[in-house]
Order: C-alpha cells, then sequence, then structure tokens
C-alpha cells in the first residue's frame, strides 16, 4: 500500500518542487504567483487524493487486529519481520518525500503571498492524510515506527516523525475528550 502510493506521490512532490524551484529561479519581474498556482495547485490535489486512498485502505487493512497482535508479538521480542522492515523504509520515504515537500514549499512560498494564500491551504491538506496514514501504520504495527525513527534519524529528518507522532497523539487526545464531552451531553 504505502510503496503503491509512494510510487504516485513521489513524483508528483518532485514536480512541486521543479515548479517552485524554476519560479524561483526566474528574475524578479518575469515571475508571476497565479503561474506558480496553477502549475502547484493541481499537483498537489492530486497528492492529496492518494495520500486519503492510501489512508483509507490502511484502516481496512486489520479489521480483525491479527496484523496489529503479530506486531505486538515482534516488538516485545524486539525483531522485525522483512515485510516490516520494508513497510518502515517505504513510510520513511513518504515521510521524507511528502513531509519534506510540505515544508520545504512552506518555507519558499513565504517570498510569493498570494501563492501561499491560494496553495498554503492545500499543503495542509496534503499534510493531514499523511498524519494519518503514520498514525494508522503506528497502530497495526507500533515496532515499525521504531525502524522509521531509526531510519530517519540516520538522515537528521527524525523530527518531522516526531512532529507527525505529536500531531497523531494530539488528535486523539482532542478525539477522547469530545468523545466524553458528547457522552457526558447524552450525544455519544
Amino acid at each position: 500500500m504505502i510503496e503503491d502510493a509512494n510510487s504516485r506521490v513521489v513524483p508528483l512532490c518532485r514536480m512541486i518542487r521543479k515548479h517552485i524551484e524554476q519560479m524561483e529561479s526566474r528574475k524578479e519581474e518575469d515571475r508571476s504567483e497565479d503561474e506558480l498556482v496553477q502549475a502547484v495547485k493541481p499537483l498537489l490535489i492530486q497528492a492529496e487524493k492518494i495520500m486519503n486512498e492510501t489512508q483509507g485502505l490502511i484502516k481496512g487493512a486489520d479489521p480483525e487486529n491479527k496484523i496489529s497482535n503479530k506486531a505486538k508479538q515482534h516488538q516485545q521480542a524486539h525483531k522485525a519481520t522483512p515485510e516490516e522492515q520494508r513497510l518502515a523504509e517505504a513510510l520513511k520515504v513518504m515521510i521524507e518525500e511528502v513531509g519534506g515537500t510540505i515544508e520545504w514549499a512552506r518555507n519558499k512560498l513565504d517570498s510569493y503571498p498570494k501563492a501561499k494564500k491560494d496553495l498554503g491551504p492545500l499543503l495542509d491538506a496534503l499534510g493531514q492524510p499523511l498524519t494519518q496514514i503514520v498514525a494508522g501504520v503506528g497502530m497495526l504495527l507500533a515496532g515499525v515506527l521504531n525502524l522509521v525513527g531509526n531510519l530517519l534519524s540516520g538522515l537528521g529528518l527524525d523530527s518531522l516523525l516526531k512532529g507527525i507522532v505529536a500531531a497523531t497523539v494530539s488528535l486523539f487526545v482532542c478525539g477522547a475528550i469530545m468523545n466524553e464531552r458528547l457522552f457526558l451531553l447524552g450525544l455519544g
């Protein structure tokens, strides 16, 4: 699932970077924020669609908790199967490419206020399924997140994963609080 998503979303991320870099390489007077938005917006929308599809596949991957139970056993034994290692590597690529592109583009778009206004929400929208995918994989295979963390820390990118995990924990806590309040109000 993750590898398939990477094969489709990584080229889009690279095209997003390419369009922004090409705009930056132009002389100040030749830059067009509208042209940048027209080039990048469909790529962001397509990447978000792929990420949302992947998120849905992950949600339905383990309805009976068989995979998660097996992964917990592997984590407790401090061993990972080749499949778990492959998943960790694929998740690392996704975080590097998608998460890295989001952060990079946000920084670059600071120079383009109109494009930032138009593309910023799309970058946020692209980040949401990434957070959900990491959370879903984490729920399925807790040990995989340790492997991903190790792989990313070797590249100095473990802060991306830590940020995503922190956002995921915040979402779970907010969801639990909301469910509790709805229950207390008799709505849950």
